[in-house]
């Protein structure tokens, strides 16, 4: 499961940059391979920091709070690679 979904990158960088910074093409549409391969980079990225550590990867997270966490990083790193 990723750690952040397309509705929070949209939340966290608003829809318009999401479509934009996906858009290569100039199709008017947000590129879903591209936000998914963005989205998949974070997690991978999030994983590589927390790696040796004492948690289990890929992070299980059952509370809200550390959900907020996880997925602010995965958006922002996300957000950055569509960028």
């Amino acid at each position: 499961m990723a750690y952040s979904t397309t509705t929070d990158l949209n939340n966290r960088w608003g829809a318009a940059n999401i479509q934009s910074w996906s858009d290569l093409a100039g199709a008017g549409v947000p590129d879903a391979s591209r936000i998914a391969a963005a989205m998949a980079w974070a997690d991978a990225q999030v994983d590589l920091h927390l790696i040796g550590g004492p948690y289990a990867l890929p992070l299980v997270i059952l509370d809200a709070s550390t959900r907020l966490v996880v997925t602010n990083w995965s958006a922002v790193l996300a957000g950055h690679w569509l960028y």
